[in-house]
């Protein structure tokens, strides 16, 4: 995985590829250097140049460079090696499998090879590999906490093992996790509260997951008042009395004094618990709302 997709309070160094180290936490695996970003493709990451030039003859996936490059991620590009990519066709709603991040069997980092990369359907096989359930669509009707094995991209996924305590998603092959109830169910944040009192979190804080599964779950925040609301998806602290309660714009007026907001002012709220920001000053001296 790439440590710019995970919170700023994991402590990792930016623009570098991470693993799971297996205990729960993460593992440096390499660090870009300035002339390369770090891509990730579907549960593999790889550090790729910056130019945007194509790295050899064939097809290639637009996942696989750089966001900067400006390439649709499930599309199909024409290369020539040092031109730029040429659009061929977008692969949605099936997926634009890349054969041009392969696992180096020693260092389990990635090395380039002839870029024959293909859409496949969604419910395919997308590379050579165990994978779990929960990374295939729905529609697939594959069993999430299940492993499965991939003998290459576009064949079908066959069990190999009906993990008891859940499937961890990896840098590499996926993985059957040990049960322990203090450890993250799946990438979604999750309240310090949903967990046993025995895992001694913070009960009125958010904590993310976005390691996946079988993972330690990482502090947020803790939340204003110390309210977490546990969600059919995602948790969410509730929000604090100088916090957005959703994304309609709010008056200064309409919040408490000890806010500091200018109540004449009318404030825009982009997200459910983050603070207003912006504000357009009424000419007529009232805010009012709809």
């Amino acid at each position: 995985m790439c440590s710019n997709g995970l919170p700023d309070n994991c402590q990792v160094v930016s623009n570098s590829v991470y693993k799971c180290d297996g205990k729960g936490g993460l593992e440096l695996v390499k660090k870009c250097d300035g002339t390369e970003t770090c891509v990730e493709k579907g549960t593999k990451a790889d550090c790729v140049s910056n130019d945007c030039k194509c790295p050899d003859d064939g097809t290639v996936c637009g996942e696989v460079f750089p966001l900067s490059c400006k390439l649709k991620a499930t599309a199909l590009y024409s290369c020539k090696k040092g031109q730029n990519p040429t659009y061929l066709k977008d692969c949605y709603p099936n997926r634009c499998s890349s054969t041009s991040m392969a696992a180096a069997s020693a260092a389990e980092v990635f090395v380039a090879e002839a870029s024959n990369d293909q859409c496949v359907d969604s419910c395919k096989c997308s590379e050579a590999g165990l994978i779990c359930g929960s990374t295939f669509p729905a529609k697939c009707n594959l069993k999430g906490t299940s492993l499965y094995k991939c003998t290459g991209a576009g064949v079908d996924p066959v069990l190999e093992t009906e993990c008891t305590k859940g499937c961890v998603v990896n840098a590499g092959d996926d993985s059957c996790t040990a049960s322990d109830d203090c450890k993250c169910k799946d990438k979604d944040d999750v309240c310090g509260n949903a967990f046993p009192s025995a895992c001694k979190l913070i009960s009125g804080a958010l904590y993310s997951c976005s390691a996946g599964a079988g993972t330690n779950p990482v502090l947020l925040k803790t939340c204003p008042d110390n309210q977490c609301d546990v969600q059919v998806g995602p948790d969410q602290c509730k929000p604090g009395p100088c916090e957005c309660k959703d994304t309609n714009p709010v008056c200064g007026s309409t919040l408490p004094d000890s806010c500091g907001l200018d109540k004449s002012t009318l404030y825009q709220c982009t997200k459910k618990g983050e603070k207003p920001s912006g504000g357009q000053k009424c000419e007529s001296g009232e805010c009012k709302t709809t």
